[in-house]
């Protein structure tokens, strides 16, 4: 029986396992990078349809949040455990991942890497994995396009209002299926709305998603229980997601073939890919959407909110749970 020891970011495990290259060629066997694309050209054909073009958007957005979140955990297997990326990702908590990602978007030499040879960057990752695409038919200028796109899709990944986003969508808990629009004008008087022909457009989109957050409420304390929602909107169109999808399919192929050559695979056995014709990735996850987020929510007087402590509160249930005193 085989043992090592692997890092998910600083959390150190030891890994018993009698063949790591089996099961690791079992895992890049089962991962099937189409799915997302698949995914894209599914959404794609609905987006016009005028029943469920708000479900496809939505949709679309929730594929594409996904397919980002497996894209950012092989990539933290490739960077820290490719000997057993299998074992990796299991271990991976998101809370975990999102250190090394953020890490690696902040250039962090102290990450511990298996990955040999690279400046713990973004553009410096894509050269790594794809060292052996090729020097020909426009190669390293595709080498830079990923480094710029995997930065961006790393982005979106931290980006805590897509986090809050995620979850509302995946667990079906969004309140609206549609983004905001904001506009500024001047009042004629106090209480007078701006006209609408003079209000000027800011920003948003028809696209989006509004879901409850939580935060706290009160004293910024440690055991401080209080707690209050507050509406957030998150702006977006489903046109981005779709394309994102496709860039999504390429770099998750990309990540498998570097894996495969790790292991043993030849190069000129295995394929890397990218979408013909395509210059810069990076400009394919980009929208016009001027205004990403928004809170519009009652303001609370935090001043008149004491601290209640988790003590506090369980005496409290238990005192309305004790039974009424009889005559």
């Amino acid at each position: 029986m085989n043992h090592f020891t692997l890092l998910v970011n600083d959390e150190p495990y030891r890994l018993w396992d009698q063949d790591p290259g089996e099961r690791t060629k079992e895992f890049l066997d089962s991962i099937d990078p189409a799915f997302f694309s698949y995914l894209a050209d599914a959404h794609a054909e609905n987006l016009d349809s005028e029943e469920h073009k708000r479900r496809v958007a939505t949709a679309s957005r929730m594929a594409y949040l996904h397919g980002i979140e497996t894209f950012m955990t092989l990539v933290g297997a490739a960077v820290q455990a490719p000997h057993a990326p299998y074992a990796w990702v299991t271990l991976a908590q998101t809370k975990l991942l999102r250190g090394v990602i953020e890490r690696i978007s902040n250039g962090d030499h102290s990450l511990h890497t298996e990955f040999v040879n690279w400046d713990h960057t973004w553009e410096g990752l894509a050269k790594g994995v794809l060292a052996y695409s090729g020097q020909e038919n426009g190669w390293p200028k595709t080498v830079e396009s990923f480094g710029r796109a995997w930065r961006i899709l790393a982005g979106e990944f931290l980006d805590e209002h897509n986090q809050d986003e995620y979850n509302s969508l995946k667990h079906g808990f969004r309140i609206r299926s549609a983004g905001v629009k904001i506009a500024m004008g001047k009042q004629p008087g106090p209480g007078v709305a701006a006209p609408r022909e003079e209000m000027q457009f800011i920003g948003g989109s028809d696209t989006g998603s509004t879901f409850y957050v939580i935060e706290r409420a009160g004293p910024d304390v440690d055991t401080n229980r209080n707690r209050r929602t507050r509406r957030r909107t998150v702006n977006w169109t489903p046109e981005t997601a779709i394309r994102g999808l496709q860039v999504i399919d390429v770099s998750i192929r990309n990540i498998v073939t570097f894996l495969r050559i790790v292991h043993g695979a030849k190069p000129n056995t295995v394929q890397f890919h990218r979408l013909e014709g395509v210059e810069d990735l990076a400009a394919l996850l980009r929208d016009s959407v001027g205004v990403r987020t928004s809170s519009f929510d009652v303001n609370l007087d935090e001043s008149l909110i004491p601290v209640v402590t988790k003590k506090q509160l369980l005496e409290e249930l238990a005192a309305a749970a004790q039974p009424e005193p009889t005559a």
